[in-house]
């Protein structure tokens, strides 16, 4: 019985952790319009949805077996927290080279990115507010770059975010 537990316990752990080899790093968060100042009066032509934020990922194989990408059917998604409720946006991303489909061999990386109106569409975003420097502070040790494989029914999760350049408005 024993025997039996441990070899179920053993696959288990190898399925679940067959793209735990797999990092996905936020290499470049770049966070831009989130304090407009109180004069700002956008234009009628202008669009404005709050602050921006854009990334520069990076995906890397650290198995010893390639890994096979399909940025046309995967899905990226960006989550975040704020005040107990979960946030999620599927993002538009851009791959370094196209996004056609991507083989990573061993100790091999990727680079994609994106960029969104992070707050548009949310409950957080006011279109009569300008300045959301304490609301980013909150959300950004929460978020969270989710790289969805179709086809595997897999995920992989970025585990942190290197650095955070915030670009003034003039």
């Amino acid at each position: 019985m024993g025997k039996c537990l441990i070899t179920v316990i053993l696959f288990i752990i190898s399925y679940s952790s067959g793209y735990s080899q797999i990092i996905l790093e936020i290499h470049e968060l770049y966070i831009s319009n989130y304090n407009l100042g109180k004069n700002y009066k956008p234009l009628e032509e202008d669009h404005w949805g709050g602050p921006k934020v854009g990334a520069n990922c990076i995906l890397k194989n650290m198995s010893c077996d390639p890994v096979q990408f399909n940025p046309s059917i995967d899905s990226v998604e960006l989550n975040f927290r704020l005040a107990s409720k979960e946030y999620s946006e599927i993002l538009t991303v851009y791959f370094n080279g196209g996004n056609n489909n991507i083989s990573l061999k061993k100790g091999e990386s990727q680079l994609f990115g994106f960029s969104t109106e992070i707050l548009l569409g949310t409950d957080i975003y006011k279109q009569d507010s300008t300045d959301y420097r304490d609301i980013l502070l909150q959300i950004i040790p929460t978020l969270k770059i989710r790289y969805k494989l179709n086809e595997k029914e897999k995920e992989i999760v970025s585990n942190g975010i290197n650095s955070v350049r915030l670009i003034v408005s003039e």
